[in-house]
């Protein structure tokens, strides 16, 4: 019974972990259109 609840545990946060990678990748990706930013 705890093994199973460990299972489902470890599915939720691998689920979630990939849903947070994917908005990460679409929200946060460089984009080519816009000009660099000068640092100096």
């Amino acid at each position: 019974m705890v093994f199973a609840a460990l299972l489902v545990e470890a599915g939720l946060a691998v689920a979630v972990a990939s849903a947070l990678t994917t908005y990460a990748r679409r929200h946060f990706a460089p984009r080519a259109d816009a000009p660099a930013e000068v640092t100096e």
